[in-house]
């Protein structure tokens, strides 16, 4: 029987769900400086994530977001900003 893996190669739980894909992951975002870049992170995110929550902290430039962490950051960088993982 073979065992599958999960996108940073660890072996999934019995489950099988990938660890990155389940909770809550935080950003800090120095470069989202303003409304229009809220909407810009917050647009990115819908597209790749939909119907999941996504909350924006502009004051201390943070986005809180469910799903999949790496797909989040991606979707970050590609509309233009700096998403740094907080633990």
């Amino acid at each position: 029987m073979q065992k599958e893996t999960g996108s940073d190669g660890s072996t999934l739980p019995a489950n099988g769900k990938d660890k990155t894909m389940i909770g809550q992951t935080i950003f800090k975002i120095e470069d989202m400086t303003c409304g229009h870049c809220e909407k810009t992170v917050v647009k990115a995110l819908a597209e790749v994530l939909p119907g999941k929550a996504v909350t924006i902290d502009l004051a201390a430039r943070k986005a809180f977001v469910e799903g999949d962490a790496a797909l989040a950051e991606e979707a970050i960088r590609e509309a233009g900003y700096t998403p740094v993982r907080e633990m």
